[in-house]
């Protein structure tokens, strides 16, 4: 009837739970279980749709396969408009994927978590532990702690939820700069270097200014030609990194592009 975080394979339960709903349920077409299966991260669902009937009905669709099995949605959310009240703290942003969607300007934010340097238990952060804020008026400087080990920044750096690939140029350089501590044959708990640790305050800045960059979706063109995509596979081989970036471009009147 429920199952508990942490608690034997709850994950792995629900998984088998939602493939069979998809494959033995009555009424569930290839769409539901498409979103079913492959357009769900962990519970939330994510998918595009040609316009908001197609929304509305595709929710409708996936909430009556849900109920026949005693589940359900906490609400649906579409572009374009305001969030629920049930599904936003703020009004006007919501959770999705991990990332900080804000549907009625359809833009989002990186998943970075605030800054703070105790451990996590049982993946949770202390009560108690401070957080950086800005608008408290200190500085990262004045937050950071005096003694700065490895274990703590690579801490910081894995924080940054980025599942588009959005931030990596700068996080590349993060992780090249971990390995460089690495090289050092520094411990993961012994503290760095005075030099070292004035770069990885810099770092820790560039992390919290990433936090405030807004990325707009992106979508088909409303005078796109088709709604297939063309394809670009980009890639680039420095010294420490190599990086590949997609990109799709939709074809417009008068040979422009939507890239």
């Amino acid at each position: 009837m429920k199952l508990i975080f942490g608690v034997c394979c709850s994950g792995g339960q629900c998984e088998e739970v939602l493939r069979r709903l998809s494959e033995e349920a009555e009424g569930i077409t290839k769409e539901v279980a498409d979103m079913l299966l492959r357009h769900r991260y962990v519970d939330d669902f994510m998918k595009s749709v040609l316009n908001k009937q197609e929304a509305e009905r595709l929710a409708r669709e996936v909430n009556e396969a849900l109920a026949q099995i005693n589940m359900k949605t906490k609400g649906w959310t579409i572009s374009g408009e305001e969030p629920r009240e049930e599904l936003t703290q703020d009004g006007v942003s919501i959770k999705v994927g991990g990332i900080t969607w804000y549907p009625e300007l359809d833009v989002f934010r990186l998943g970075i978590s605030p800054l703070f340097f105790r451990k996590k238990k049982r993946g949770r952060i202390p009560l108690g532990t401070p957080k950086f804020e800005p608008e408290c008026g200190i500085t990262v400087e004045e937050f950071a702690l005096e003694k700065v080990t490895r274990e703590m920044v690579t801490s910081i750096v894995c924080r940054v939820w980025d599942p588009l690939g959005k931030g990596v140029p700068l996080v590349n350089k993060f992780k090249n700069d971990l390995r460089k501590l690495s090289l050092k044959n520094l411990d993961w708990g012994s503290v760095m270097s005075s030099e070292d640790r004035d770069l990885w305050i810099d770092n820790i800045k560039m992390i919290e200014q990433m936090r405030d960059i807004m990325y707009v979706r992106c979508s088909i063109p409303s005078d796109a030609l088709r709604t297939t995509a063309s394809i670009y596979v980009m890639n680039d081989a420095a010294q420490p990194a190599i990086v590949t970036s997609v990109y799709a471009r939709y074809e417009r009147p008068q040979g422009e592009w939507s890239c």
